[in-house]
């Protein structure tokens, strides 16, 4: 048996070296951060802090939009202009993600000056992930009205 786990050991390979033992705690160190965090400041928190981080990049934007002096509209960057103004403040927000329901919000609002991949990437998939759901609630909305609706004819 003693064999058996040794050639076992030997086939996935040799144990960890130091080197690759402090680059996992290195790293594990990281998620332990972000974890106490997390349970420090609550879950709302942390959330509002991650989107706090994905709307600095639409500040950006609003910067090279009144970039004139006397803090003007430069109509050379309309395209800034409106890729800021979607995501602005809650109610521009709210109305953006309104519209998105129809597909009226297109995936341009999501190149944003100086963005990273990763940043990029997460707020695609948040918006999607909204997408997907809108859809979900809104079908089983209908099919909720229309049960109710052969339901009163019967």
């Amino acid at each position: 048996m003693v064999e058996r786990l040794h050639k076992q050991g030997e086939s996935r390979g040799g144990y960890p070296s130091i080197t690759e033992l402090l680059i996992v705690v290195y790293v594990f160190g990281f998620h332990l951060r972000e974890m106490k965090a997390l349970w420090n400041d609550g879950l709302l928190e942390y959330a509002k802090t991650c989107l706090n981080n994905l709307l600095w990049y639409y500040d950006i934007d609003k910067g090279k939009c009144y970039s004139l002096p006397g803090g003007l509209p430069n109509p050379k960057e309309s395209q800034s202009c409106e890729i800021w103004r979607r995501f602005s403040n809650l109610f521009e927000t709210s109305q953006s993600l309104f519209w998105a329901s129809f597909g009226l919000v297109d995936l341009i609002n999501f190149e944003l000056t100086g963005i990273k991949s990763f940043t990029r990437f997460w707020s695609m998939l948040m918006f999607g992930s909204y997408n997907v759901i809108n859809v979900i609630v809104l079908l089983n909305l209908l099919i909720a009205m229309m049960s109710n609706s052969t339901r009163s004819l019967w």
